[in-house]
């Protein structure tokens, strides 16, 4: 059975930095609901992990430059549209760089698109939990 996401609790904003972000959790996307938050930075700035856990990467068409970090109860967090990884695969902890911003894939404009997918179920907004952890956004 999954273990229920009750919120990341105090996590570094994703992106570092100065952000601009909106509430876009939900809008109309090449045929499908957007399913996280774009974080609109410069390009290459640092993408830091959110939480402690596995650090993958893959590239594919839609996603681009693609990470996948899975804490200790299986929630994941998913940065898309990357310019780049930090690294290999592997362990990572919080706070620790793992991507750039870029606008690989099927990106418009340079941002980082950042997921919130609890253990076993659907994505979920990340909008509130980004207002908390990113204070220097414009």
């Amino acid at each position: 059975m999954p273990t229920p996401w009750t919120g990341a609790g105090d996590i570094p904003c994703p992106v570092t930095g100065t952000v601009h972000f909106r509430d876009d959790f939900g809008e109309a996307r090449s045929g499908h609901a957007h399913e996280g938050i774009d974080i609109f930075a410069a390009r290459g700035r640092p993408n830091v992990a959110v939480v402690g856990g596995t650090m993958t990467h893959r590239f594919d068409a839609a996603g681009g430059n693609t990470i996948w970090l899975t804490d200790k109860n299986g929630h994941r967090y998913v940065y898309l549209h990357l310019q780049g990884f930090a690294g290999p695969p592997r362990t990572v902890t919080a706070g620790e760089v793992i991507g750039f911003t870029g606008d690989s894939g099927n990106a418009v404009g340079t941002h980082t698109h950042f997921e919130i997918r609890p253990s076993g179920g659907a994505p979920i907004n990340p909008y509130g939990t980004l207002l908390k952890a990113c204070p220097n956004r414009n």
